[in-house]
């Protein structure tokens, strides 16, 4: 890891009940990222193009991972997922 490596951190603001974002060094917050889930996002192959298909998708499985924890975010979104939301379930769709 190159000391200059980035991660993205996203997250729901209960108070404002907005979706925050920002950018900080990846080693700043490793060891939270050792004890994580980790989700593919793609693309699939090291050289393989960024499209915007990489993009929705990366956007649509972070408003639903955010959803998960915000049941009042759930409602409002307004997004296309393969199968229906359910939310009493313990898995969410994917985003295809």
């Amino acid at each position: 890891m190159g000391s200059k490596d980035r991660a993205i951190v996203t997250f729901y603001d209960d108070e404002t009940q907005t979706v925050k974002t920002c950018a900080i060094l990846k080693d700043r917050i490793q060891g939270a990222i050792d004890r994580a889930v980790l989700h593919d996002a793609g693309p699939d192959q090291p050289n393989e193009p960024i499209t915007d298909e990489h993009a929705r998708l990366l956007g649509g499985m972070a408003f639903l991972l955010l959803a998960t924890g915000a049941p009042e975010l759930r409602s409002r979104l307004q997004i296309t997922t393969k199968e229906p939301m359910i939310w009493s379930s313990d898995t969410p769709p994917s985003v295809d």
